[in-house]
This record gives C-alpha cells, sequence and structure tokens, in this order.
C-alpha cells in the first residue's frame, strides 16, 4: 500500500517522505491531483480508442490510437502539475486542455453508445 500511496503522490507532484509531515488536508490535496492525472488519463484511453475505432477496425491499430491520446494527456497532466514553474499561464492553460479533454472524451462515448442506432439509421436510409 505505501508504493501505491508513493505512486499516487507522485503523480500529484509531492515526495511521499515529505508529505507524511504535513497536514490531513494537504495530503488531500496533493493524492486528488494524483487521481486526476489517472482519471483524466483513463477518459482519454477510452476517446482515443474510440477515436481511432471510428476510422478502423482493426484492433491493434485501435489500441495504438488508445495509448497514444491516453500517453498524451497523461504527459501533459503530468508535466503542468510536476512542473516548478509557478507562471500563471502554464496554471491557466491546465483548464482548457482539461475541458477539452472532458468534452472529447463526453462527445466520443456518446458517439460509442448510440453507434449502433447510428448505423442503423444510415443502413436503413440506404436502403
Amino acid at each position: 500500500m505505501k508504493h501505491f500511496n508513493n505512486f499516487i503522490y507522485n503523480l500529484g507532484g509531492a515526495d511521499y517522505n515529505v508529505i507524511q509531515h504535513s497536514t490531513n488536508d494537504t495530503k488531500k490535496q496533493y493524492r486528488n491531483l494524483g487521481w486526476s492525472v489517472i482519471l483524466c488519463s483513463i477518459i482519454a484511453l477510452i476517446s482515443g480508442a474510440d477515436f481511432t475505432h471510428q476510422y478502423t477496425s482493426s484492433v491493434p491499430i485501435t489500441i495504438a490510437g488508445a495509448l497514444l491520446f491516453g500517453t498524451l494527456v497523461f504527459s501533459f497532466d503530468y508535466f503542468l502539475i510536476n512542473s516548478n514553474s509557478t507562471s500563471t499561464f502554464f496554471k491557466l492553460l491546465r483548464i482548457p486542455v482539461a475541458v477539452a479533454n472532458v468534452l472529447l472524451g463526453t462527445l466520443a462515448l456518446m458517439v460509442m453508445l448510440t453507434q449502433s442506432k447510428i448505423d442503423n439509421k444510415i443502413l436503413l436510409e440506404n436502403t
């Protein structure tokens, strides 16, 4: 369990040995940051898979697209959280990226959930 907590705190930008001497509120903030990186990456994996699947039915290519998009979002989030930059630009940049990730993920999930209805409608119109 210690290794998993260490991993979560590192994703959130804190050193596990240092964070142990912090208040519970500070621990909670860094833990939430770590979980947000993980959850955004999972949404990006799903979105990447769905985007790729719209253009090909090849499973290896779909997996590669999911991993690529998930890795890009993970890297970007991890960089912004763990950079030592105190620039307001970098802090504010995370907001539109997060909104774009959520919107793209939501659109991808909605299309995935309604794909059979869309396919049936297209088939019906073609016949």
